[in-house]
């Protein structure tokens, strides 16, 4: 029951208050160990940087997070700015990184969403890397074709001539502008299939916004993806542990028999915690 205890306390201490209670200023200067990375592409072309605003409609709740997309010859990747300054600082300092820098750096900029989208450009598989706590999932995404419609219409996003563009996308339909002034065919989330980079893209239920703030040439050299201890699942499977964790907070935990079953329905409801979906499962 301790050990049950303790880590529900670590999930909801800020990092660095975790970092003050239980790591000395010794325990601070130790090594982070970060975890083994797969090297994908040496040679990214761009950075773009987004906000990402979402909106859960049932506590109701808005969200904006910064998203950095990253463009390789071969592959190309989506996450959070948290996950991108991490990553910036192991090639930075590498082994020598210690976990203070880690707990602090996390605080300034968190891992939210706690997601990875990873694009093989090639092959055009989709790589999601999903958290679900206790457990890492990753699924594997060949079916996500956009059916575009061109329209005439035009707008200036991030000082970019961008053309209209409309496509159904597993229960949403999705509006995009893109830009032929960039002519890669990549965009943010999975949002590609178009004649230029998308600098702009929302649904129609209104949920979902997301705009390119601003693009540069790469200051992260080259693209990676972490090796340890995911779970190999299908995408459906994915989702709805998501779901099941947004809707009874601890299902995860649950799952992994750190807590008893969980309470009943009245109070989970009470206790729903972000959820707001970009596909149906």
């Amino acid at each position: 029951m301790l050990k049950k205890l303790f880590i529900l306390f670590v999930l909801l201490c800020p990092s660095t208050l975790w970092a003050q209670v239980f790591l000395s200023e010794e325990g601070q200067k130790l090594s982070a160990n970060p975890e083994k990375q797969d090297t994908l592409d040496k040679k990214i072309r761009l950075e773009v940087f987004y906000l990402q605003t979402d909106v859960d409609t049932v506590i109701p709740l808005t969200q904006e997070n910064p998203m950095v997309l990253c463009i390789g010859e071969s592959f190309m990747t989506y996450r959070s700015y948290g996950a991108y300054r991490r990553d910036s600082l192991y090639v930075t300092k590498g082994k020598a990184t210690t976990l203070g820098e880690v707990l602090d750096l996390d605080f300034i900029y968190p891992n939210i969403p706690n997601y990875h989208l990873v694009r093989n450009l090639k092959s055009k598989m989709l790589t999601e890397s999903f958290s679900v706590f206790p457990s890492r999932y990753r699924c594997q995404d060949s079916t996500a074709v956009f059916q575009w419609t061109l329209l005439p219409d035009t707008a200036t996003v991030c000082g970019y001539l961008c053309h209209k563009a409309t496509a159904p996308f597993r229960g949403r339909v999705w509006t995009a502008w893109w830009s032929d002034e960039i002519p890669i065919d990549a965009g943010p989330w999975k949002l590609q299939g178009l004649p230029g980079l998308i600098l702009k893209a929302q649904d129609d239920k209104g949920i979902h916004h997301i705009e390119a703030t601003s693009i540069r040439s790469p200051k992260l050299h080259f693209l990676t993806m972490s090796l340890h201890s995911w779970r190999k699942v299908t995408r459906e499977a994915a989702l709805k542990a998501i779901y099941e964790d947004a809707t009874h907070p601890g299902a995860g935990m649950v799952a992994a028999g750190l807590i008893e079953k969980k309470e009943p329905e009245a109070n989970a409801k009470k206790r729903r915690l972000f959820y707001s979906p970009y596909e149906d499962f």
